[in-house]
This record gives C-alpha cells, structure tokens and sequence, in this order.
C-alpha cells in the first residue's frame, strides 16, 4: 500500500502530460484547419471601354510557397480560383489583343473569399510594329521611323495563298500593283510604273533581289517561301542616302526568320482554278549553336489567256516578211474587199461591205508547203515554238544556315534558286521566260553593331524568247556586292546615333549581243561566216577572235559597271520631343565620268583609275514627339537612279516593218539628225526613181508634207516638227528631291494613323521607249492615201557615209555598201531625257481595331498630276498610274481558330505608255476574300477567292484580262 501511495503521483502526472498533449495536438488541428480552409478568388473580366466580358481570358495566381494556378473567364467574363493558404500573391489576367495586368494581392486568414473585378484594355502592340529598314538595320518602333513606312505582318501573309510574293503588295498605300497574269506583277512607287521599272528597290535580308543585266524585280524569281517570312517592310520616298541610286522612290525589304527561332516543318498544298497548283515546304531547326532552314516551293497553272496583235501578224504567213503568194494577192486586191480582225483574214465575197464570218463570207487561211495553215510557230526556224505559251511553272528553293556565337553575335550563309516559266512584258513585247534560272549566294557576318556581307547574283535566261519576232537572248549575266556597316550610340551626346557604311557593287552583264552589244566583237555571232546565227549549247562561247579585233569575242567589249558608296546617318535628341536627323551618301558609277571629277579605281581587277562624276544623296529631316506614341515629321531628300545597263547599252531587234527592222537602242552617248549646211533636216530619201534615192535629200516644202510618228506595234500616229529634231541628249543618272510632311501616330488605343504629303522634283527624268525616228508623208491626195517619202533617221542609223568634207547633204555622201555594218538604216526606240518633271501628292492609312477580334485597314493615295511634257512629240505622255486609289479590309479572328478576310481595292481609269504598249486602264473594282480554320495543333484549311464578283479587268497594256480566281489550300505544322 505504501509502494501504491508512493506511485500515484507520478501516474496522475503521467496521464496528465497525456491529456495536456491530446489537448494541444487537437487545438493545432483545430488552428490549422481554421487558417488552412479552402478560400478562392473570384470575380469577372470586362472590356475597359465597352464594359462587355471576356471570353477565354486566362488568369493566373502565383504565390511564395504555392504553385502556380489558373483559370479562365467563361461566357460570361466570369472567373474562380481556389487557394488553400493565406499570404501574398502575383495575379496575372491575359487576353489576346489586350494590355496584360499584373497586380499584387494579400490573403488574410480572416478572409474567407475575395472578389476581383478586373478591366482589361485594348493592346497597342499589334498596332506599334517595329521596323529595321528606315533607318538600314536599326530597330526602331513604326511610329518612331524617319520615313513612311507600311508593314506587311506575317499575319496577313497567312491569310493568303499566292504565288509569290509579289501580290501582297496591292493594297499598300503609295504602291502602284499591277498584275500581268497569275505569277508575275510590276511594281513601282508614287507614279512612273513600267514593265521594268527600276526605281524601287527591292531587298531580301539586306540581298538586292533584282535580274543583274536588267535591274528587274522579278517575283516569281525570289526563292523566299510565305511561311519562311517574318515581315515585309515598305519605305516611300527617296532612300538613296542610305540604300544608294537605286532605291530612287522607295525600299521594299523582305526578312524571313531566323531559323533558331522558328523551328518546326511547315507543309502545305493549294489548288486552285486554271490548274492551280503549289507545293510547299519549309523546314528549320537547330543543333547546338547552328541553325539550319530549307524552303522549296514547285507551283504550276494555266494564265490567263491574251495574245498580242503583232504576235499573230508576227506569226500569221501573210504578215512575213517574204509574203509569198497569198500576200501578194491580199496586198494586190486580187481576192476582193477583206479585214484583219486581229488573228484571221475576212474576205467580204458577197460584196454587201460586211465582214461577217456567216456562211456566205470566209476565213481565209494562209497556204504554207501546200497545207492550210495561216500560222507559222517558228518563224525564225531556230527550233523553238515562237508562239505563246500559257502554262506557268515556277520552283524555288532556299537554304540556310546560322552560326550563332552568341545573341549579338552570328554569321549566316544564305543560298537560292528559282526556275520559272512565264510570260513577261518588255517595253518592246513580249517574252516568253523558259527555264530561266535565278540564282545567288549570300554570307552575312553580324557582330553587336558591326554588319558585313558578300552575295552574288547570277542569271541564265535559258530558252528565253521573244514572242514577236522569236528571237532568243541568252543572259548568263551576275551581280556582286560587298557591304560593311557599323552604327555607334552617343549616349552622352544628346542620345544621338551615327549609322555609316561603304558599298561596292559590280554589275557584269554577259548577254552575247542579244540584249547589249557586248561580248561578241560587234556581233561576230550574228554577222560572221566563223560562228552560227544562233549559238550553240554552248551560249556561243567558241573562245575565237571572230572579229579580228585581238581579243577572243566573249570577253572583249563587255559593259561591266562598277560602283562604290559611301553613307553615314546621324540621328539627335536634341529636345523631349525633337529629333534631328541628317544623312548623305556618296556614290561613284563607272558609266557617269567628269574629267573634273573625282580620281578613283575604275576597276578593282585593272587598278586604273578614271575621273568619276560624284552623285551626293542628302537627306535632312526634323522630328517632333509631342506623345511618346506621336510622330511629326519634316524632311528633304535627294536620291540618284543611275541608268542600267539596258537602258545605256540595249540592242535588239524589234520587229521588222518591211523593208526596215526596228530596234531598240541604249542612250549612253546620245544620237543626232542629219542637217546640211543651212541647218536644214535631211531626210533618207526612198521614193522610187527619185535622183537622191537610198541617198540624202532636202524636205519638200508644201503644206501636205508632215512628219509623224508612224502607226505601227500598236502605237497611234503622234505628228512632229521638223525644229525639234537635231540631237537627243544621252541618258545620265535621274535626279529627284522629295520634300515631305508625315505624321504617323495612334488615335486612342484602337487605330494606328499615317499621313503623308509631298512634292517632288525630278531632274534629267529619263523616259521609257520612246519612238525617235518619224517619217516624212506626201498628203495631198488625202491623209488616207499618203505617200511615204523618206525616213528621219538618227545619224548614226542612217546608212549614209557623209564623206571627207564631214557635211551632210552634199556630192561626196554615199550609201554604205555594207548591209552589215552597226550604221544599217532602222527604225529605232530609245530612253531620252525629258528634262525636269514635276509630281506631287499625298499618301495615308488608318489601322484599327474594331473590337477585340475585328481589325481594319484603310490606305489611300492620291498623285497631283497625270501626265509629263515630252519635248520631242511636244505631247503629253502619261505617268502609268491612277490619280487616286483606294484600298480598304476588314479581318477577323476567332480563339477557336478562324479567320476571316475581304479586301477591296478600287483603281480609277487612266492611260499607259510604256515602249510599244500603248493604251487606256479602264476602272476596275476588286474583292479578295479568304476563310481560314485551325483544326487543331497540326493542320489548319484556307480558301482565297481573288476578285470575288469577277470583274474582269486588265492592269497593264500588254497584260491580259483578269478574271475571279479561287484557291484552296491545306497546312500542316510539324
């Protein structure tokens, strides 16, 4: 019992401290459930200025000690997040197109749940893009670039399935779009659109992307993927100071993707009408530090359908030159009353003076080797089907590969080609593209702010020919440029920025006298007993001295130029809200000489020296700011087109008109008419029996007498004077000062607007062909019964040797013997200096959104003048564009994965000459509209239907009408 008594203590104790920790442990539980109950964050998502929900908008909360969670807003904007623990957290509310929000929240263990409402606002990041080209390679926001600038996102290159890249220009604000068929267009900026226009410069990761003989941009030659490009920039106005002569009225820069950081495989399949068909195919990734892409494209169709009147009088046996029989008897009236209609003879046999193909009068078909056939499809005999041929192909691929030593740091090697297959229009006809082949090579080197690189461009036109006269050129001509750049930040100096660079290019056409005169001793292949009419597969390159000059024929006399550039931009804060910027450019072209110029290689390989004529391309311009997002501006820029190599050096057979041929002829020295001693025009007189035949002759005087640029390749007559024709002055670099008011800025939260006013002065502005040799008529029994009495031919194409006293128009003249010689008389088309050319007007747009999926476009433009003076027709010749334009789209675009678009685009009438095109644009109203869904991850479905109501239309004199087109096209990303 004592033991017992001893011990009880301690039991009690025991139990105690038992029960103590029983009760602790439950008043821990009952704590921690209490601070550790369930609570959420709940409320809704609206649209800050029309207060409607979000739909899908994800929000996510972030806590120290807590994963991260989420939810999204449902129909209507509302949203529930569950917590278990108190503290502080991050919450984040996304939605697509919106501004993100991010806000820092506490949980109190008192709370129990919490509501937040939360109002999200209209993104402006899709609306302030940013760009490198206004500035060459210096990234700057839209808003903020010393130029007009338009974008081509590759969110609208999505929305479309083209050929090439040349169709997503025409609805850009300043761009004159015209299509000549289903794969090719032409370009230009501001007015002065050609078959081959040269003024706007064209760029492909910094790559002039132009055929190097010609300066021609053409498209479907690019081999850039739509899936491989990241963005399309395009610059209006003046760009010499930086990009040098010939980014004369603008800049359009392609940049494709990096491949590092556009990994994956992109398929895709399109069909379409006219036996639309295009396989696609771009596949990039990396290993390590090397990034890889290639992109291959293989598209083929039939074009739309339109044969030129002189290729069917080209190709039609009555038309030949050697008429035989037939011709001879419809020349002769031997079988009655009868009219061309533009393909077939129609003879009136029932005499009742209708020509109508109803049984009673007939066709009549030309009689070739005893056959009826009224069509000769080779009709030089060189083996190639002269006629047209409207199946287009086009294949193009593209590798390359990166180096990347770090972020700021990488090298790039870049290579392409592109085989095409289709019809182009010239200034002198139309060619038939047949495998030519476009190829280049291309290293790029980029360190922090340093920039290099080397490419080369090459072309080999293939079985190129003419459809009028079936001549085939051959172009085997290349292109290099090499290229250093480096920009500096002065921060300490009013936040300025200096970007200089050099450039040297080297232009080295090679087309053996079939588009220049060059390589060939002064037409060996042509004119000599030694080497064929037509060269062989080997391009002609028979490595003989034909003409007996010393020099093998393939490499004398070839017009290789060499240019050298040298530019700097600096860029000044100088204010809050002004910005200075100043540039200029030095330029040095081997074809452009002063003997007061300056002292300079003409030629790296010879390391002689000539006296070059400096070209200087300043620009000056002031910025204000008054919101960070509000850009005026005001500048003045000269920019320098210096002449291409066609357009100083062309020689080519146009067309004959019985007994003459016509040719096309560079204007690099100039051309002069033939005067005698009193100043009086001669004229290479050609009336039968007369006592001055084949021979010079003084003009008669009479009131019937004119002179007149005569009515053939589809040109109307245009009546001269005889003043007017003494000499036509040499083609020398085209000058333009632009002065321009732009302003570029948001209107709110929702519309990006752009305005853009200007005045342009161009100097020594160079034309496109142009007719200069008029004849003379005897009209005194009547305009329709003319009598052709001489020709006005250029001097140095007037067949006439005007012997050792040097005048012409006196006894020693005589006919040069030699129907061989360069001096053979012809009918010629030349480039010529019009002199000063005035230009004027306004370019804007306005991109907004209308609601969180709904965005829209308007771009409009507007040319103050229609037409120029030209001094040797004293007419008006029109600038090739309308006076206004407008373009306008709405798109849209779904969370679940469609879009939605309808462009529209309407182009008033206007005229157009360009060489042997002549003509009227009539007005035309177009409606492009496409549908597109994401079926999942992987594939997604588009359809485009270019000009939806079928307005047939034609955009270029020389081009076919265009009718409605449709494609469909299946994806898959990989």
């Amino acid at each position: 019992g004592a033991e017992m008594n001893i011990s009880a203590p301690f039991v009690t104790i025991r139990y105690m401290k038992k029960y103590l920790i029983q009760a602790a442990i439950f008043l821990i539980v009952s704590l921690t459930s209490l601070i550790c109950q369930e609570k959420k964050i709940y409320g809704k998502v609206i649209d800050k200025d029309t207060s409607q929900p979000l739909f899908g908008a994800n929000i996510i909360l972030t806590g120290e000690n807590e994963k991260t969670n989420g939810a999204s807003t449902d129909e209507s904007g509302n949203y529930s997040i569950n917590i278990l623990q108190s503290g502080i957290y991050t919450l984040k509310a996304t939605y697509i197109g919106y501004d993100e929000l991010t806000e820092e929240i506490s949980i109190m263990p008192s709370d129990v749940d919490k509501k937040l409402d939360i109002e999200l606002s209209i993104s402006s990041i899709q609306l302030q893009e940013y760009i490198v080209t206004a500035s060459r390679g210096r990234r700057e926001k839209i808003t903020d670039a010393p130029a007009a600038i338009s974008i081509i996102s590759a969110r609208k290159i999505r929305a479309a399935s083209n050929p090439n890249l040349g169709d997503y220009f025409k609805n850009i604000k300043g761009v004159d779009f015209t299509a000549s068929g289903l794969d090719s267009y032409n370009l230009s900026a501001r007015g002065f659109n050609s078959s081959f226009s040269s003024r706007l410069l064209t760029l492909t990761d910094g790559r002039m992307a132009n055929v190097p003989s010609l300066r021609l941009i053409a498209y479907n030659v690019i081999p850039v993927t739509s899936d491989d490009v990241e963005q399309i920039e395009v610059v209006l106005g003046p760009s010499s100071a930086l990009y040098g002569p010939n980014a004369h009225s603008g800049v359009i820069n392609i940049i494709t993707k990096k491949p590092s950081e556009y990994e994956g495989t992109n398929l895709s399949y399109t069909v379409g009408t006219r036996d639309f068909r295009k396989w696609q195919v771009r596949h990039s990734g990396k290993n390590g530090k090397i990034g890889y892409k290639l992109s291959f494209v293989d598209f083929s169709a039939y074009d739309w359908k339109w044969i030129d009147e002189e290729e069917k009088k080209g190709h039609m046996s009555p038309w030949i030159e050697n008429k035989g029989a037939l011709g001879d008897q419809l020349e002769d009236g031997d079988l009655g009353e009868w009219i061309w209609d533009g393909y077939n003879i129609i003879i009136d046999k029932n005499n009742d003076g209708n020509f109508l193909y109803n049984g009673t009068d007939s066709i009549i078909y030309a009689i070739k080797d005893g056959y009826i056939d009224n069509i000769d499809p080779d009709i030089n005999n060189d083996g190639l089907i002269d006629t047209v041929d409207f199946q287009i192909e086009n294949q193009r691929v593209d590798l390359r590969i990166d180096y990347d030593f770090s972020k700021e740091h990488f090298i790039s090697l870049n290579h392409g080609q592109a085989v095409a297959r289709n019809i182009n229009i010239t200034g002198i006809g139309r060619y038939l593209a047949d495998n030519w082949i476009y190829r280049y090579y291309q290293y790029r080197h980029v360190y922090n702010n340093w920039f290099a690189q080397v490419y080369l461009n090459t072309s080999n036109a293939g079985n190129t020919r003419s459809l009028r006269t079936g001549d085939k050129i051959f172009d085997e001509s290349t292109f290099l440029h090499i290229q250093m750049q480096h920009s500096l930040d002065f921060d300490n100096l009013l936040n300025s920025t200096l970007i200089w660079g050099i450039d040297y290019q080297r232009t080295m056409p090679k087309t053996f006298g079939t588009i220049l005169p060059d390589g060939t001793g002064g037409k060996s292949y042509y004119y000599t007993t030694n080497a064929p009419q037509y060269p062989p597969e080997s391009h002609g390159s028979d490595s003989i001295d034909n003409d007996g000059d010393g020099e093998i024929d393939e490499w004398d006399e070839l017009f290789i130029t060499n240019e050298y550039g040298l530019y700097g931009q600096f860029q000044s804060k100088f204010h809050t809200n002004f910005e200075f910027i100043g540039a200029t450019r030095l330029d040095l072209h081997s074809n452009l000489i002063n003997n007061n110029g300056i002292n300079f290689l003409s030629d790296p390989l010879s390391g002689e020296t000539i006296k070059y004529s400096p070209q200087w391309s300043p620009k000056i311009g002031l910025l204000w700011k008054p919101y960070d997002n509000q850009t005026f501006r005001l500048t003045a820029a000269k920019a320098f087109n210096t002449p291409s190599s066609q357009a100083l050096f062309l020689d080519v057979r146009v067309a004959t008109v019985p007994p003459w041929g016509v040719y096309a002829r560079g204007n690099a020295e100039g051309y002069h008419y033939s005067r005698d001693a009193n100043g009086e025009l001669l004229m290479y007189d050609v009336r039968a029996g007369s006592p001055t035949e084949f021979n010079f002759s003084i003009i008669p005087e009479s009131d019937s007498i004119i002179l007149l640029i005569p009515p053939v390749l589809g040109r109307p007559h245009v009546f001269v004077e005889q003043e007017d024709y003494t000499e036509i002055k040499p083609i020398v670099s085209e000058i333009i000062w632009t002065y321009e008011l732009g302003y570029s800025g948001f209107i709110g939260k929702r519309a990006r607007v752009t305005f853009d006013l200007y005045y342009s002065e161009y100097s020594d502005f160079v034309s496109d062909l142009t007719w200069i040799t008029p004849i003379v008529m005897d009209t005194s029994n009547g305009f329709d019964n003319y009598e052709i009495l001489g020709i006005i031919a250029s001097s140095e194409h007037d067949n006439i040797d005007i012997g050792a006293d040097n005048i012409s128009g006196t006894d020693d003249d005589s006919k040069i013997l030699d129907p061989l010689h360069d001096d053979r008389i012809e009918l010629s088309l030349t480039n010529i200096n019009y002199g000063q050319v005035f230009i004027h007007g306004f370019d804007m747009s306005i991109y907004a959104f209308l609601t969180k999926r709904i965005t829209t476009e308007l771009n409009a433009s507007y040319l103050g003048m229609q037409e120029f003076y030209n001094p040797l027709t004293r007419d008006y010749d029109p600038i090739n564009a309308p006076q206004y334009k407008i373009n306008s789209s709405v798109s849209y675009e779904s969370s679940v994965g469609l879009i939605a678009g309808l462009n529209i685009r309407y182009i008033p009438r206007f005229k157009w000459s360009a060489g042997v095109f002549y003509g009227t644009i009539d007005q035309y109203f177009i409606a492009d509209a496409n549908l597109g869904y994401k079926i999942n991850n992987t594939y997604s479905i588009l359809a485009n239907i270019t000009n939806l109501f079928n307005d047939v239309h034609r955009e270029i004199v020389g081009g076919p009408e265009l009718g409605r087109h449709f494609t469909f096209k299946v994806s898959a990303t990989l």
